[in-house]
């Protein structure tokens, strides 16, 4: 069922919460050594405890965790499958609460709009001719992959059309389309088809690659192009700055907070369970490498905060410590474009200063920009 998690989709869930355990913790035979075990990669940097989360002195615990999920019966499941797979021996009695408050903050596109000015706003940007020539290339795909799957949404689908777009009406075109099928948005097609070819359940009428070019349009509908004008990511990245700021103060938090052993401490670990178009809506706030696809299912983004000391400077003089962030989508580095090097190249680390700045800056040039408007 269209919006329910299934149960191919919640054994996913499960694999990934067993996947961030291995990547956070350290083996219990590899932790005795304390803060001595590190390992040096190729360019010399030594990564204390293998580079960690959790250790035998510090174990991923539920106390140590911290969830927040939008209001939605599958995102609500999607994290309950990941915290199997976290706590595989279960949690000995401790509840994992699943803060549900912060929903319309996490949402990129919610619906219905917030107001009527994000409705003309995303108007405004689809109307751009390079994206309203590609929408009318793409028309026949939308139209046919409808077609192709509308037997299994009943005959009522189009009251459940959500999306980019769909407050676009094909009648101001001149057009009369009244006998045409109106076709599901670019998210959901993106969605729908993603699970069914995930089911090897794909209607014959959709091949492999009209999948792709479906995934494909449907991320390029969300986040536009890096060149195009500043304000064709407001209308989407506009409703992220409440959870891109909570994401930003959980990570001084986490670097000014120490670690006593305490349920005082501040999390180790900030799980937020939501959306493929939050992912999107997020790479488009923190300004990174845009996917070419759309995020297939059991798509994370990690957003790890790293602690830098030079070894060698803190044994002459008093430690200096820096502190970097780095994104990565199901294990592929991110790179923002808020961080360059000097040749102008990306670089895979970010300064949380430097993060800190750029976000509260995006989210002040956003209030001018509105007030301007």
């Amino acid at each position: 069922v269209f919006g329910q998690l299934s149960q191919l989709g919640l054994l996913q869930m499960v694999d990934l919460g067993n996947q961030l355990r291995e990547e956070l913790h350290l083996d219990d035979e590899d932790s005795d050594t304390g803060d001595d075990n590190h390992h040096e990669d190729e360019h010399g940097n030594k990564h204390i405890l293998g580079g960690k989360l959790f250790h035998g002195k510090a174990p991923l615990h539920p106390q140590r965790i911290k969830v927040t999920s939008t209001n939605f019966p599958r995102t609500v499941q999607s994290v309950q499958g990941l915290l199997v797979g976290l706590f595989p021996e279960g949690t000995d009695g401790h509840h994992v609460e699943i803060d549900v408050t912060k929903t319309n903050g996490m949402i990129p596109d919610p619906q219905p709009r917030r107001t009527q000015e994000q409705v003309e706003l995303e108007r405004k940007l689809a109307a751009r001719p390079h994206l309203a020539e590609k929408e009318e290339e793409m028309r026949e795909l939308a139209v046919r992959a409808t077609n192709a799957i509308r037997h299994e949404l009943g005959d009522d689908y189009e009251k459940f059309i959500f999306g980019i777009g769909e407050e676009n009406d094909d009648s101001s075109s001149g057009n009369d389309n009244s006998h045409q099928t109106k076709p599901l948005s670019w998210s959901q097609l993106a969605e729908i088809t993603t699970c069914l070819k995930a089911k090897n359940m794909l209607p014959e009428e959709i091949t492999d690659a009209d999948q792709e070019a479906i995934s494909g349009h449907a991320a390029l509908a969300l986040v536009s192009e890096p060149s195009a004008s500043k304000v064709s990511s407001l209308g989407h990245v506009r409703n992220m700055y409440e959870m891109v700021q909570d994401m930003v103060d959980g990570l001084h938090r986490s670097k000014n907070c120490p670690r006593s052993g305490t349920e005082d401490d501040e999390p180790f670990l900030h799980v937020f369970s939501a959306h493929d178009s939050t992912l999107m809506g997020l790479i488009c706030a923190f300004h990174l490498q845009q996917p070419s696809q759309w995020p297939h299912y059991a798509s994370y983004i990690k957003v790890e905060l790293i602690e830098v000391e030079d070894i060698q400077l803190s044994e002459a003089t008093q430690s200096q410590k820096e502190y970097f962030v780095r994104f990565s989508l199901n294990g592929e580095v991110l790179r923002s474009a808020w961080s360059k090097d000097e040749s102008g190249e990306l670089n895979d680390l970010i300064s949380l200063d430097k993060l800190t700045e750029m976000a509260s800056k995006e989210h002040h040039d956003d209030g001018v920009a509105m007030m301007e408007e």
